[in-house]
């Protein structure tokens, strides 16, 4: 039983943001998913950026040795049209 004179206080309501009717925890947690969710995107970015570097680095190497092949054949003698037409490719590939 409360006095008639002794107001009674009322806990202190949590603060909204008005936009969207949620508290201050829910906007907190809402922004730390999302924060989350960036992170493991630039992550997920940059291994794919860096696996399509690695797989380029090597398309070349591999573009490199086989033209080094078609030009030591063609010192021990003339190669045929199709070796002659993959050299060239070769060359527009690695521009040279």
């Amino acid at each position: 039983m409360t006095l008639p004179h002794v107001k009674r206080r009322k806990a202190a309501p949590k603060r909204q943001n008005r936009t969207m009717g949620l508290t201050q925890d829910q906007l907190e947690h809402l922004s730390r998913i999302n924060r989350d969710a960036v992170k493991q995107h630039r992550f997920h970015e940059e291994s794919a950026l860096l696996r399509e570097n690695l797989q380029r680095k090597q398309r070349i190497s591999t573009y490199e040795g086989e033209r080094d092949r078609f030009e030591m054949a063609r010192i021990k003698g003339p190669l045929m049209r199709e070796q002659n037409a993959r050299l060239g490719q070769l060359k527009t590939l690695l521009g040279k």
